[in-house]
């Protein structure tokens, strides 16, 4: 149940530290807040925030499975954790953009008929 406990903080901590990594980014921050404009107040403290994270996760694996399996495993998680925030963003991205395009009906499309009323 520990190594459960310590593989899931390892994961969660990585996927945090590329998250705030992605926030620092003025592109990531308005597709996650919705077009909000970026503080500028929050860029290094998030970029601080992850790197922070990022080696808490590396002491994790290494703590969790010893120098040499413990490299592997956290090099592993590295690469889901940025994979399922890359994910993220884009889901988040795909979903803004499908809500702020209206259907245009097409020129060459025949319209309904409209009933008359006479």
């Amino acid at each position: 149940m520990f190594d459960a406990a310590m593989l899931l903080s390892l994961f969660l901590t990585a996927c945090l530290g590329f998250a705030c990594l992605a926030l620092s980014q003025q592109r990531h921050w308005e597709t996650a807040t919705g077009g909000k404009p970026h503080p500028v107040a929050l860029i290094w403290p998030l970029r601080s925030a992850g790197v922070v994270l990022l080696a808490v996760s590396c002491v994790i694996a290494i703590v969790r499975d010893g120098p040499d399996y413990g490299a592997l495993l956290w090099g592993t998680t590295l690469s889901v954790a940025a994979f399922g925030v890359v994910a993220t963003l884009a889901a988040l991205n795909r979903r803004r953009s499908i809500r702020n395009t209206t259907i245009q009906p097409d020129d060459n499309e025949p319209q309904p008929a409209r009933p008359s009323h006479v």
